[in-house]
């Protein structure tokens, strides 16, 4: 059952025209309103929730101006604008809600102007404002406003004035403006701004677009940015610090080798060419750029190969008589034992004088073992 209002508590204006209930102790749209109604002011009631089809029940399909701020609205029904096609402007500021009602607004295909400032709006999803194409005014300032998604604003090719002011947005994703082609008017100060490579892409957009404001956005951080206007910052001056990309910190290397040393996956790259032992120790990767300078030690160790090799040579020598002298005792012992048994025998054949043999490089004398069937 809906009230009905009573005298005192609306105003006519413009013969009934325009309803004026303001601060008038509603606790919901008051039935009994005129069908030709065209601007209801609904301002500083105790709403608190919009019920499904609200408007449309109370035949008010011929709203095209719609005041309902300061009515501690913490929930909208999806249909609860249903029938208002005609609505151009939409004022829900200083209310509760934590989301724009995007469920609720798309509803409202002629919509102009839409203000939802001083609101508990954290965020801005994707398609936040999806079937109002054909608005050009919004309002977001004074809200709790932190992230902004990248689709934000999709859909808005014909908005012309928007106000971000005084949120708390610190960036913004790099294609977020991109839809507002028509933007003329843009407030964005009263926000902690990050003048670093992040907001790089916003202050491009700001140059290119030149849209005007009533104040300049300031950066907040970093330090040797802060309160700096940014008209007064160039665009090199928003970057990050730089970053050395992890990688080995420690190159072992063969004398003669080649050693490649990188700083970053990109460029930062020193290769020494035929490294010696005087080239091992200790390097330094430093990168540097306006917002700040990085360091990161390299350390590089040289084996000389000639050392190594004559070791391994006098080594493998010993060890290849030793295995001669024990190979040759035990074919010799199995030689004596196979023609007493069976009469068979294995020769090795020989490839040239022992004295040539002898002079052979030990891994170059490859021997080969033929063997004969026993003699009947």
């Amino acid at each position: 059952m809906t009230r009905s209002w009573e005298p005192g508590q609306c105003k006519w204006r413009d013969g009934k025209e325009a309803a004026l209930c303001v601060n008038a102790s509603l606790v919901e749209v008051p039935s009994g309103l005129d069908a030709g109604t065209q601007v209801l002011r609904l301002d500083g009631n105790r709403l608190q929730v919009l019920t499904a089809d609200t408007f449309s029940r109370r035949g008010l399909l011929h709203l095209q101006r719609l005041s309902l701020a300061a009515c501690r609205l913490g929930h909208i029904d999806q249909r609860a604008f249903a029938g208002l096609a005609n609505l151009v402007q939409l004022d829900l500021s200083r209310n509760l809600l934590l989301l724009v009602p995007s469920d609720s607004l798309k509803r409202l295909v002629g919509l102009r102007e839409l203000r939802l400032g001083n609101n508990l709006i954290t965020r801005l999803a994707a398609d936040a404002f999806s079937g109002l194409a054909e608005l050009e005014r919004l309002e977001l300032n004074g809200c709790q406003l932190a992230t902004v998604h990248a689709d934000a604003f999709v859909g808005l090719g014909r908005l012309q004035w928007l106000r971000l002011d005084n949120n708390r947005l610190t960036t913004l994703p790099a294609d977020s403006l991109t839809p507002l082609a028509s933007v003329r008017e843009l407030h964005l100060h009263g926000n902690t701004w990050s003048c670093d490579c992040r907001v790089r892409p916003l202050k491009r957009w700001l140059e290119r677009t030149r849209p005007s404001h009533a104040e300049e956005p300031r950066c907040a951080e970093p330090l040797r940015l802060r309160d700096a206007p940014f008209g007064t910052v160039r665009l090199g001056q928003f970057s990050c610090p730089p970053v050395i990309r992890q990688g080995a910190r420690r190159h072992q290397a063969w004398a003669g080798d080649n050693v490649t040393l990188s700083c970053s996956e990109k460029t930062s790259m020193l290769t020494i060419q035929a490294v010696r032992a005087a080239a091992a120790g200790r390097y330094i990767c430093e990168a540097r750029n306006s917002a700040g300078r990085v360091t990161r030690p390299v350390t590089v160790s040289v084996t000389e190969r000639e050392g190594v090799t004559h070791l391994t040579l006098k080594l493998d020598r010993g060890l290849l008589l030793g295995a001669l002298v024990v190979g040759l005792l035990l074919s010799l012992a199995v030689l004596a034992e196979e023609r007493s048994a069976v009469g068979g025998y294995c020769t090795l054949p020989r490839r040239g004088p022992p004295s040539a043999a002898r002079r052979s490089p030990p891994f170059s004398d490859r021997s080969e073992s033929t063997c004969s069937p026993p003699r009947p």
